[in-house]
């Protein structure tokens, strides 16, 4: 019976949601879960361990400047983003809970969840993987990182991990306890732009810091990361913005368009292939010759 209770007042504290969302029943299977996993719910679902930038205070900024390498500081929009907040009609996916605590929801989709051969899929296991190990790996080094996080995510209407919150704890194992990883909120979930209050406190802390260089990373491509390298650009002490190959994550949408276009291209040189065939059977041997030729050249493309 104290073991029930503690599982419920665990619950309690780690989520915002509503008191009906928060009421342990015996008809939610997680329920039972979290029951018989108490003290490992208690040990991954606790508060989020990294610190928001705009608490600190202007006569602490200095103190970071030990975990500026290179003059330069990593800043990943909206981390994870396509597994917790995508849009459910478009390319949403779905990672329940097992009972292998050890792993978070990242782990898991990059481990077990099957792309069925889809390329939007892989590119997006693969994107996210690159992501992960990058923030993971400047946690260890302690190197400059900021993240911006979606504000309010717990209240965001895709977001289906208010009971247990996946999203902090994915942000805790890769952050690692790290002092040198930070994050800011953005205005909304579906834009990177800062308030011009958050923007400042930014801008007087890089420049506290010594920091002449950012790199960007995380997503979306040519929305939310445009948006933060666009105001990024206005800080005066910055004299480069780069974004960061391999670790900016293009939409969805984008790579369905990439897919289909690539989809036409092929049957288009597929139909002309079928067409060159029966003409370059009946030519001269010069015409066959010359025929194999370009059809080594499109083979070769589309390999």
């Amino acid at each position: 019976m104290i073991r029930a209770v503690l599982v419920a007042a665990a619950c309690l504290s780690l989520s915002s949601c509503s008191a009906s969302e928060q009421t342990l029943t015996k008809v939610d299977p997680l329920n039972e879960v979290m029951y018989q996993h108490f003290d490992e719910v208690r040990q991954h679902y606790g508060k989020l361990g990294i610190r928001p930038l705009v608490e600190i205070s202007e006569n602490s900024y200095a103190r970071f400047r030990k975990y500026v390498a290179n003059d330069a500081v990593y800043v990943v929009v909206h981390p994870a983003y396509y597994v917790f907040f995508q849009d459910t009609n478009c390319n949403k996916v779905y990672i329940g809970r097992s009972e292998d605590f050890s792993r978070n929801i990242v782990d898991m989709f990059l481990d077990d969840y099957p792309t069925g051969g889809s390329p939007l899929l892989e590119q997006m296991k693969l994107n996210l993987k690159n992501e992960r190990d990058f923030i993971a790996e400047k946690s260890r080094n302690n190197q400059l990182v900021i993240l911006v996080l979606p504000p309010r995510y717990l209240k965001h209407p895709e977001y289906p991990y208010k009971k247990l919150d996946e999203f902090r704890r994915y942000l805790n194992d890769v952050a690692n306890d790290s002092p040198s990883i930070l994050y800011v909120e953005s205005e909304n979930h579906k834009s990177g732009y800062l308030s011009s209050e958050v923007l400042d406190k930014v801008a007087r802390f890089l420049k506290a810091n010594g920091v002449k260089r950012v790199f960007v990373a995380g997503g979306y491509e040519k929305l939310c990361l445009q948006n933060l390298y666009d105001q990024m650009a206005g800080i005066q002490t910055i004299e480069k913005i780069s974004f960061m190959g391999g670790l900016c994550t293009a939409s969805p949408d984008s790579l369905q368009q990439c897919v289909t276009k690539q989809h036409a291209r092929r049957e288009e040189r597929d139909s002309r292939r079928e067409l060159q065939l029966p003409a370059a059977a009946a030519g001269s041997g010069d015409r066959r010759v010359a025929s194999s030729g370009w059809l080594r050249r499109e083979e070769g493309e589309l390999r």
